[in-house]
């Protein structure tokens, strides 16, 4: 009894032994097909060996041949007198002839498994040839798609990969194939990755919630990687998600991962992307120049483009006035007000109020339908803005209002008006375009172009600015990992987008004949005007922080975080505070009582000197634009 049941559970303990071997590396299907392969070839061997040794009566002999048969069966040899030739009592023969012809139905399955994974991994290493970069895409959608072949279009030396591609429709898969790409079944999480490969991955799923968590996969699955390859995850995600991606974001930074890690807000994207459209054509003029831009329908994007207005238009000797117009005005007023008190910093009743009241704030919410005589009121009190965004829900609103503001803003002494339409609907746009003077956005083209979405050009420019604030001439690998920081990126990101217009503000007074980098030179080694340029990039990055959340710390909030950190800190990420969040006017007094803070506790503490910085973000201002990456800037 005991030499029958042996063989049996020898077999079973070889098959146990295989599938919890390859349970934590069941996502790659050659490695699992091949160790199951291989414990099905011996448990077939000790199930046979029992016969060969009854018909040779040869111990190495019987080894050999029951060896030789597990092979076999690999290639659905079956022997059938193995199982008549075995004096099998009736339970145990049962249990040895069905586990017997399963393993002669699995061994030929995983075999093929291997082989055509073997194959796939020949085809593979041709396909990807020696491509250097690769850029893989969480799945093949219609944003994905379009991101590809822009990306394919300008980039045509990388290697373009789309994952759960079989979920998609036909005319996606033409329009992958159209750029290239190489279309396959599994996630990214299932790819393997290769020494020597810079990877360059894209997560934009079609359902949102889904972004984040294969993020937090992926990021984990990459940092167990023990084969040295570069990778920069980029994660499309909406403002509702920032506490999320802030957990990420420090959970990276204090493991100090070398994973590089994007976040793309598309809201604010698809608002920074028309405004790096519209800086070459706006009135950027002489001192003390006074700007109106009128914002109709503040929703999602409408909210975005009033966060980059504010901060964008702080340009020297300046001012502005963002009038929004919204059915649902209190109500969007109410929560930017919560989402950032410091920016909406007054009570909610003052930012309602009739344009001619005389008091000139930075922002004025005007609740109205925009359909009604209201705004036509509006408009003719406005006489005309020097920027307009339509951007409601309703793409043939959008273009009828824009029709309705170049009746009421013909032109009074100013430049003809600059309106920008929000145009979502392809079909839409194809109806309502004309030859008015209107600049369409937000269509699935441009919102989810390469370059609109990652901006490589406007990239580059950013690590000069984040470069300069650490004073290094140097690119170093500590410098890299905190410019891919959250809180630090879009930062940069937003301090390079501003030099465009602050390129444009320099060369408004060059003079006829005079080269324009000399001229350029020449005001940054003006201290009066470096001076100006540097109150005036303070004054942007105080909205930009106030609208990302951030508020002012108070000497007892910072001396809280600098004896938490032994000095080494005096501002706080996680709770969104900064010291330097003040007017320009009080920024040398902040410095001296921060860096008294900060010495308490670590005496030998270098100052902070927030003003330098300032003036030094600035005077990189040649090094940021010398190559003219941004299309438009060349004058």
């Amino acid at each position: 009894m005991y030499k029958e049941l042996l063989p049996v559970v020898t077999a079973l303990l070889i098959l146990l032994y295989g599938l919890f071997s390859v349970r934590r590396i069941r996502f790659d299907l050659q490695k699992t097909s091949l160790i199951m392969t291989v414990c099905i070839s011996f448990a077939v061997t000790a199930l046979t060996f029992p016969y060969f040794l009854a018909k040779n009566q040869n111990l190495l002999f019987s080894v050999l041949a029951s060896l030789r048969y597990g092979t076999q069966i690999l290639g659905m040899n079956v022997n059938s007198e193995i199982i008549g030739s075995l004096n099998l009592s009736g339970g145990i023969r049962w249990i040895y002839v069905f586990l017997l012809y399963l393993l002669y139905i699995l061994g030929p399955v995983f075999a093929s498994m291997f082989l055509l994974g073997f194959s796939r991994t020949i085809m593979e290493y041709f396909r990807f040839g020696r491509k250097k970069n690769v850029h893989v895409f969480s799945e093949l959608n219609e944003k994905t798609a379009v991101i590809a072949q822009t990306l394919f279009h300008r980039h045509q030396d990388g290697l373009l990969v789309f994952c759960d591609s079989d979920k998609a429709s036909e005319a996606l898969k033409t329009r992958a194939r159209a750029a290239h790409a190489i279309l396959v079944r599994e996630d990214e999480i299932s790819l393997r990755l290769r020494k020597g490969r810079s990877y360059h991955f894209y997560e934009l799923y079609s359902d949102p919630g889904k972004t984040l968590l294969m993020t937090s996969k992926l990021i984990s699955r990459i940092r167990k990687n023990k084969k040295s390859c570069s990778a920069t995850i980029r994660t499309f995600i909406n403002h509702s998600q920032l506490e999320v991606i802030k957990d990420i974001d420090e959970h990276l930074a204090a493991e100090h991962a070398n994973v590089k890690i994007r976040y793309v807000d598309e809201n604010a994207a698809e608002a920074t992307e028309l405004f790096h459209r519209v800086i070459p054509l706006l009135p950027i003029g002489t001192p003390g120049y006074h700007y109106e831009i009128l914002i109709v329908g503040c929703g999602d994007c409408g909210a975005s483009i009033l966060r980059t207005a504010a901060w964008l238009m702080a340009l020297p000797e300046s001012s502005y006035t963002i009038h929004v117009a919204d059915r649902n005005a209190r109500t969007i007023a109410s929560a930017l007000k919560a989402e950032a008190p410091e920016f909406l910093n007054a009570p909610l009743d003052c930012y309602f109020r009739n344009s001619s009241a005389g008091k000139n704030y930075d922002i004025v919410f005007h609740d109205l339908n925009v359909e009604s005589t209201d705004f036509t009121e509006l408009l003719s009190a406005l006489k005309q803005p020097d920027l307009s965004v339509i951007c409601t829900h309703d793409d043939i609103l959008n273009h009828r209002i824009a029709k309705q503001i170049e009746r009421f803003c013909p032109g009074s002494g100013k430049s003809s008006p600059l309106t920008a339409v929000r145009m979502r609907s392809g079909k839409t746009a194809e109806l309502v375009r004309d030859e008015s003077p209107f600049l369409y956005f937000g269509s699935l083209e441009s919102r989810y172009s390469y370059s609109s979405l990652i901006h490589p050009e406007l990239e580059e420019a950013a690590k000069v600015v984040h470069r300069s604030y650490y004073g290094s001439d140097e690119w170093t690998p500590e410098i890299e990992q905190t410019f891919f920081r959250y809180v630090n990126y879009d930062s940069s990101f937003a301090q390079a987008l501003t030099m465009l217009a602050r390129r444009r503000w320099i060369l408004a007074s060059k003079p006829d004949g005079v080269n324009p980098d000399d001229w350029i030179h020449q005001v940054l080694n003006d201290e009066k005007q470096l001076a100006a340029l540097g109150y005036a990039e303070h004054d942007r990055w105080n909205a930009y922080q106030r609208i990302s959340g951030w508020r002012c710390a108070s000497l007892e909030e910072t001396e809280a975080i600098a004896r938490e950190s032994d000095g080494k800190r005096v501002k706080s990420d996680r709770l969104l505070l900064h010291p330097a969040i003040v007017p320009g006017s009080e920024l040398a007094a902040r410095e001296q009582a921060v860096n008294a803070i900060r010495r308490k506790y670590w005496p030998d503490a270098p100052g902070v000197n927030y003003v330098q910085a300032d003036r030094q973000i600035i005077a990189c201002l040649p090094e940021i634009l010398k190559s003219e990456p941004i299309d438009g800037q060349k004058i």
